[in-house]
């Protein structure tokens, strides 16, 4: 649609809102920053619908300019964009202007940490989702903003706005060791009571990944990962265990506790439960039950299809050889061990 690119921006200009919504739409769908040269012929209109009066002008400028935005217009429109940050359509669009021209975030940074405090939930939400896009790339440059993260994680209820905080805390946590003291408390009240899965997995994800050195807040979070495993929903299910994996390196007696429900997984109908299930029983192997856990796995391999059935003796080869076979005490077993993965019809890796 290039030969139409002059066309949509004399259209856009019109007085007639459906005809202006039309030239807007048709710039979002086919103008190219890289190839549509006339793209700045835009700018002008832009600032003018911005600058409107009238809310479905201004709407339609910012939805434009988030899909065209070149380095050239995020510089010459961030003070309009500026003026309307207590619009949550305007803070949804900085990212992309932070992106193409970085010196914005000067600009906007102030106006944008005091919408931390508005009254609006909206704003609240979609200012935090800008920040919580922020941190994860530079987490350092936003660790003075804790204290108004942590005021919404203790004054909010609202489930997404609270999961967005908590990923921000995961990447302040491990930059200042005493912000860990302050959340634990906060986060387990969340945890034991929200009744949003979203919250509570966030919460567990959290307190597994971050704050593992508190044991208490770690056998909350485990009494969480509990009802996730008994949830007919194969997808809390596999979230269920895909916390226990991350909480298994420094508190294998979770995994352990859950040990039969981890073992019956092997035979689930959905693969991503299986092999989740796998690495969990990988995890629970030791000098004192390799021998049992391996003939469980034998039992479970032979049973599973194919494709199944080598990963299964794939990991327990990679397992059991672990730093140079550290764990095997008796070789003439695992030498026989060999032997019966190797006489199995459908073991492909087994005979490598």
């Amino acid at each position: 649609m290039s030969w139409a690119a002059f066309h949509a921006i004399e259209l856009s200009s019109s007085q007639s809102f459906n005809v202006k919504r039309i030239a807007y739409l048709a710039a979002s769908l086919s103008f190219d920053p890289l190839t549509t040269d006339v793209i700045l012929l835009l700018t002008h209109q832009l600032r003018k619908d911005l600058q409107s009066s009238n809310s479905h002008d201004v709407s339609l400028a910012l939805h434009a300019l988030y899909y065209i935005s070149t380095p050239d217009l995020a510089r010459d429109l961030t003070p309009e964009v500026f003026t309307l940050l207590n619009s949550n359509k305007a803070i949804a669009i900085i990212l992309r202007l932070f992106e193409l021209f970085p010196d914005s975030v000067r600009v906007c940074f102030k106006r944008l940490v005091e919408n931390l405090d508005n009254s609006d939930p909206a704003i609240v939400s979609t200012v935090v989702g800008v920040f919580c896009e922020l941190a994860c790339k530079e987490p350092k440059s936003y660790l003075p903003l804790a204290p108004e993260f942590y005021k919404i994680l203790v004054d909010w209820r609202n489930s997404w706005l609270l999961i967005k905080v908590l990923k921000i805390f995961m990447k302040l946590a491990p930059l200042e060791p005493r912000l860990e003291k302050r959340l634990v408390d906060p986060i387990c009240d969340h945890l034991k009571r929200t009744t949003a899965k979203s919250l509570a997995f966030e919460c567990v994800r959290t307190i597994v990944s971050s704050f593992s050195e508190y044991e208490s807040a770690v056998r909350v979070a485990v009494g969480k990962i509990k009802e996730f495993l008994n949830e007919d929903d194969p997808n809390l299910k596999y979230l269920g265990l895909q916390a226990l994996t991350i909480v298994a390196s420094k508190h294998l007696w979770a995994v352990m506790e859950n040990k039969d429900f981890v073992i019956k997984s092997l035979s689930d109908a959905d693969v991503n439960i299986k092999l989740e299930a796998l690495q969990l029983v990988l995890a629970m192997v030791s000098e004192d039950n390799v021998v049992d856990i391996c003939k469980v796995l034998i039992n479970y391999a032979l049973k599973s299809d194919p494709e199944f059935c080598n990963e299964i003796l794939g990991c327990m080869l990679l397992t059991c050889s672990r730093n140079v076979y550290e764990i095997i005490v008796d070789f003439d077993w695992y030498v026989s061990l060999l032997r019966k993965m190797s006489r199995s019809r459908i073991v492909r890796r087994g005979r490598k």
